[in-house]
């Protein structure tokens, strides 16, 4: 389904623990035009005390505690 023009931008947050990967994907958020970037961070906990709301989350598969989808 497409947006109308000048829709809300969609808040994007980045939770990875690898912070080359985590870099990468902030890049690819920033540069696309409907997506607004609200926040990175190396773990959950650290992304709690962000106190940051997200319409899209992209979270680590791999992160500490967290096995699989098991953790979503």
């Amino acid at each position: 389904m497409c947006e109308p023009v000048g829709a809300d931008m969609i808040s994007v947050a980045i939770i990875d623990d690898h912070p080359v990967y985590r870099q990468g994907l902030a890049m690819a958020v920033d540069t696309a035009a409907d997506l607004e970037l609200i926040g990175e961070a190396q773990s959950i906990e650290d992304f709690d005390h962000m106190e940051a709301e997200a319409d899209v989350v992209l979270l680590g598969d791999h992160l500490p505690g967290i096995k699989g989808s098991a953790g979503v």
